[in-house]
């Protein structure tokens, strides 16, 4: 097995772990949480830049986890 292939797979074993897989499930129930939120003109006044940023680094952690799979 060379070093990339072995890396490739503690970087998928990393990613899969328990710890990992909660953490991306509590993104997850966030992001629904502001994706609703985003639906209220009122909040999007109040708190519609807040709630972009946590939208666009919710979904950069997603796609950092797809790649790694």
């Amino acid at each position: 097995m060379t070093q990339t292939v072995a890396f490739a797979v503690r970087v998928g074993n990393w990613v899969e772990s328990p710890p990992i897989r909660n953490f991306i499930i509590a993104l997850i129930l966030i992001n629904a949480i502001t994706l609703g939120m985003e639906t209220s003109p009122l909040i999007m006044a109040s708190y519609g830049n807040i709630l972009y940023w946590i939208d666009r680094v919710i979904l950069s952690i997603f796609v950092v986890e797809i790649v790694c799979l």
